[in-house]
């Protein structure tokens, strides 16, 4: 057995004088130096070997349902199979929540966004796992609130469900909604839920918060954004992502037993068995009633040829018959 105390293997190649007063010491103090350290070494190896286990075992279980990047547009939210959603840099807005200052510079340096505002201030956001931080310094005087938004793929209207802090969860409408504004409050979390039974959420601050139909300014998507006043003396602030799947082996129902869409409703739908022979018994009796005409061989009517006088050449030919 080859021991030797954990100095480092920058020491031991370096030569360092506690490398060297080791290599002199007598058999025995050697000896003793190295069951102790024979025994920690052992038990670095046991943790190594149980961390290694546990990593297995819960590797199979632990799903990262989304991932977070900083982008010129925004936020990027990768959430896998739910979509790919851009959470957009904070916008200054006045005491009525119109835009005040707009963005006139992003930068993208060291992990983190710096955005530059017309007439002065800038922000800085950062992401730490999970978590989006905002730094704000001077903000010009008239800046009272930041708005930050995001869209929603109408993909959602098939299925899919909202849920603002204790509302909901909701259905994302499939007709066009009137009025367009499925939620206006104040909120601190906001979710949303595909048909897979997926979910992300966005918590803030206590905020006033839009969710609404695109549809009635002629776009085929929904949005939603968070307004939150500046707070006096506080400049930083945080933004919480999360995400969760359904658990294993649970299962979505998408078609129904006679095949059609299991979310969506439509007049021609079959409901039951009973509706759908019903469906059976009326088209055959259409069927009866309806005779076809007689055909000859090829599918013409018979006599056909002599009575509007064609040619008979052997081929199929075309051949012009009156004006």
């Amino acid at each position: 057995m080859i021991c030797a105390p954990d100095f480092g293997l920058s020491s031991l190649l370096s030569g360092s004088k506690q490398t060297a007063k080791w290599m002199r010491a007598p058999r025995k103090v050697v000896t003793k130096m190295c069951i102790p350290l024979a025994r920690a070494a052992a038990g670095r190896l046991a943790r190594a070997i149980l961390m290694a286990l546990l990593f297995a075992v819960l590797g199979s279980r632990i799903a990262h349902a989304h991932t977070l990047s900083l982008t010129d547009a925004g936020i990027k939210i990768d959430a896998g199979s739910m979509g790919v959603f851009t959470l957009g840099y904070p916008v200054i807005a006045d005491d009525k929540g119109n835009e005040s200052h707009k963005i006139t510079e992003t930068r993208l340096a060291d992990g983190k966004a710096t955005l530059r505002y017309a007439g002065g201030g800038q922000a800085v956001i950062s992401l730490t796992g999970d978590q989006i931080g905002l730094s704000f310094a001077g903000m010009p005087g008239d800046a009272a609130k930041f708005r930050m938004e995001m869209m929603v793929d109408f993909s959602f209207a098939d299925g899919g469900k909202w849920q603002v802090s204790g509302k909901g969860p909701v259905p994302f409408p499939r007709e066009k909604a009137s009025p367009p504004f499925l939620y206006q409050g104040d909120a601190s979390t906001m979710a949303i839920t595909n048909l897979e039974g997926k979910t992300l959420g966005v918590a803030f601050e206590p905020s006033f918060v839009q969710l609404q139909d695109n549809r009635e300014w002629g776009w085929k998507i929904f949005a939603w954004y968070f307004l939150h006043n500046f707070q006096p003396g506080q400049l930083a602030y945080t933004v919480q992502i999360s995400s969760t799947v359904p658990a294993a082996g649970a299962r979505t129902i998408v078609v129904d037993r006679f095949g059609q869409d299991a979310h969506q409703s439509f007049p021609a739908k079959v409901k039951d068995e009973a509706e759908l022979k019903g469906d059976i018994a009326t088209e055959a009796a259409w069927n009866a009633a309806h005779k076809p005409a007689p055909t000859d061989i090829y599918g013409g009517e018979p006599g056909s040829g002599a009575s509007l006088g064609l040619k008979k050449t052997g081929y199929f030919h075309p051949e012009k018959k009156g004006s």
